[in-house]
């Protein structure tokens, strides 16, 4: 249980993380928006 607890902070963080990531890379390449 308390490696659940652990766990889900952590996925939620790598999570928003990779959302900021890719909107992140969407505004640095626009080429890469027009796909």
């Amino acid at each position: 249980m308390m490696v659940a607890l652990l766990l889900l902070p952590i996925a939620y963080a790598m999570a928003r993380g990779l959302d900021i990531y890719a909107a992140y890379r969407r505004r640095t390449d626009p080429w890469s928006a027009q796909a």
